[in-house]
């Protein structure tokens, strides 16, 4: 039923309240697989990209992103949340779900919990993975537009007292190609 939408109760009914934790920053945090926010490791994070992004929560108890793009923050595999989490941003318009089901605009696809990115990844879309190579922090995955141009990220993994000098298609650099944070790539 929608919200605000007219129905009758023919028999004893219950009512349950339902809630979402709003952060300050706009971020909407979900449940996530096992339904409860009462296990922060498998809840489900949703934060609009600034300046103009937004999440907004929706009847079904879904998240929006609007305005702009935004990111989900997943457990990488909600059967074993030992393996940490992920980082997917998402375009405007993105429905994520829950239990963490993204749902892509335009009929663009949907990406499961547990799907493994980038081999699950929608038809018309790439996926562009960060990893940390050794140093700290969740992999970070854009998901891009066939034909979209994109700027390499800004770092934020974190590798003891070694300092970061770009990124590259190989994992040991070896005939692989070097990108600096910021380049444009086509």
């Amino acid at each position: 039923v929608a919200v605000g939408a007219k129905f009758t109760v023919n028999a004893d009914e219950t009512f349950y309240a339902q809630w979402i934790k709003q952060n300050t920053d706009g971020s909407i945090e979900l449940p996530g697989k096992d339904g409860s926010m009462t296990t922060p490791e498998d809840n489900v994070l949703v934060t609009p990209d600034k300046p103009n992004g937004t999440v907004t929560k929706q009847p079904d108890g879904s998240a929006k992103v609007e305005g702009n793009s935004g990111t989900v923050n997943r457990p990488k595999d909600p059967d074993h949340l030992d393996q940490g989490k992920e980082n997917i941003k998402v375009p405007d318009g993105t429905i994520v779900k829950p239990d963490g089901t993204i749902v892509l605009p335009d009929n663009g696809g949907t990406i499961k919990p547990g799907d493994k990115l980038p081999g699950a990844t929608p038809t018309g879309y790439i996926s562009v993975v960060y990893k940390a190579n050794g140093g700290t922090g969740d992999d970070v995955i854009d998901l891009i537009k066939n034909g979209q141009p994109i700027k390499a990220r800004t770092n934020t993994f974190t590798k003891g007292s070694q300092t970061f000098t770009g990124w590259n298609t190989a994992e040991n650099s070896v005939g692989g190609t070097a990108y600096a944070e910021g380049d444009t790539i086509t």
